[in-house]
């Protein structure tokens, strides 16, 4: 399965993908608020061989266009039975932050949860402190429902922990709203 965008691609992870995975998770600036995942390389191709495996867990890598491997993202604890999965996201290509690129990746993301999976609801958790990640996830339809406690190992890290979460009825009016927005622009620049 390749979901193409306007400037991402979003295919399979592939096994080539995991020297850069675990480089991004080496990186401190790229782990902030994600935390690290790996010890190994091992637990890194372990993580792999599971996510292949498992029906309640889609990875995909992000690529741009023109071929640039830049992240990932994840729908975990697929439940059809409750309709819902959790997204996880990593624009690991320091380069590509605040550009745009996680947001087309994540509409992407979020097309394919509600009418391939036809999940109803996608939800995520975010430290408060991630400013840039709550304004991107607020762009692609994603609202505030309350803030978790963070577990004993994580507390002083970043601050508490969000829960935001967007349904298929949301997903579908934030496109509608895009779409003004296009026409909006596009009548300005003439």
């Amino acid at each position: 399965m390749v979901l193409e965008g306007a400037r991402v691609v979003l295919r399979p992870v592939h096994p080539r993908d995991l020297l850069k995975i675990m480089e991004w998770d080496r990186d401190t600036e790229v782990t902030r608020y994600i935390g690290k995942k790996f010890d190994t390389f091992e637990t890194c191709e372990e993580w792999f061989s599971d996510a292949l495996g498992d029906p309640l867990h889609r990875v995909l890598s992000i690529d741009t266009t023109d071929g640039r491997f830049i992240g990932n993202v994840e729908l975990d604890h697929i439940s059809r039975k409750n309709g819902t999965a959790e997204l996880v996201i990593v624009i690991g290509e320091r380069d590509y932050w605040d550009k745009g690129f996680g947001t087309e990746a994540i509409m992407l993301t979020l097309s394919f949860a509600f009418a391939r999976i036809h999940l109803s609801r996608v939800y995520l958790r975010v430290y408060t402190s991630n400013r840039r990640a709550i304004r991107c996830y607020e762009k692609c339809g994603f609202h505030k429902e309350g803030i978790l406690r963070p577990s004993p190992r994580l507390v002083g890290r970043d601050g508490p922990v969000i829960l935001m979460s967007v349904d298929a009825d949301g997903y579908v009016e934030r496109l509608a709203q895009a779409a003004v927005d296009l026409t909006a622009r596009s009548r300005y620049i003439g």
